[in-house]
């Protein structure tokens, strides 16, 4: 009664554009936490700061 022509094609794959979407946005914010993380790495890798006058590290001199 009621019979109708196959609608979807099992073969062929659609990609919903919200889908498209949602991977794009959840890639950028992956990239986002990556840089941010390694920009902390980079940020704790920096070296003592020696003063320029004395020669100590500038946390202990008294020159400043």
């Amino acid at each position: 009664m009621f019979r109708g022509g196959v609608r979807c094609i099992k073969d062929e794959m659609h990609l919903d554009p919200q889908i498209l979407l949602m991977l794009l946005t959840t890639a950028a914010g992956w990239l986002m936490i990556q840089s941010g993380f390694f920009k902390n790495l980079l940020d704790r890798r920096r070296g003592r700061r020696i003063c320029p006058s004395c020669g100590r590290e500038s946390t202990t001199c008294a020159c400043f």
